[in-house]
């Protein structure tokens, strides 16, 4: 091809033959050069869509661990809390019992943190947003009951802490189901979030 275009370029034919070479040129440049372009357009097409994917599978991933750190630390505060409110009745007013002190204090602050991990990651959902309300109001309503026995037991140094227990123990079990009923409906509210989100097409 190099010879011909000499060829013609020396003796300035630049006839039917030269012609169709650089038309054949310009359409090779011309198909290399869209070839180039929707290679570039599709590789990016499909970074972006692998970043989106990655994201939504992240963001997937987080709800999970943050549903697993839920139940985990919910079950242990509620689990301490039946132990430290039967410890109330042989309870002498002095050194509060191992499970007393978990109760108010490691259990309490790992479940106040899974419970603001929870409002945070699905602040989105509005009916979970309102179960955790519920659920604190509830958790508050039978602290209370655990708080009115316990200082009347440490104010008083009252020997019949037993009785005192007992007397208020319905008042304490209500409120306990009510706070087990509301975790249970928060826990499956945020199972239907992640399911629904999981479902999801990467936007």
């Amino acid at each position: 091809m190099a010879s011909i275009l000499m060829q013609c370029a020396q003796s300035n034919a630049w006839g039917p033959q030269l012609t169709w070479i650089m038309d054949l040129i310009k359409t090779i440049l011309s198909v290399v050069l869209a070839a180039c372009t929707a290679v570039f357009f599709v590789n990016r097409s499909q970074r972006k869509h692998a970043a989106r994917r990655d994201r939504h599978n992240m963001e997937l991933q987080f709800k999970l661990d943050c549903l697993q750190e839920f139940r985990r630390a919910v079950y242990q505060y509620e689990s301490l809390a039946r132990d430290a409110y039967t410890d109330l009745y042989q309870w002498k007013g002095v050194n509060k019992t191992d499970s007393m002190q978990k109760y108010s204090a490691e259990a309490y602050a790992n479940y106040e943190a899974a419970l603001e991990e929870t409002q945070d990651r699905f602040q989105c959902n509005n009916t979970l947003a309102l179960l955790v309300d519920k659920l604190t109001k509830s958790n508050v309503k039978r602290h209370a009951v655990y708080d009115k026995v316990k200082d009347f037991i440490f104010d008083t140094a009252n020997v019949d802490s037993w009785g005192w227990s007992d007397e208020n123990r319905k008042a304490f079990d209500d409120a306990f189901d009510e706070t087990e009923a509301h975790r249970q409906e928060l826990i499956s509210a945020m199972r239907s979030d992640i399911a629904k989100f999981a479902g999801q097409s990467p936007s």
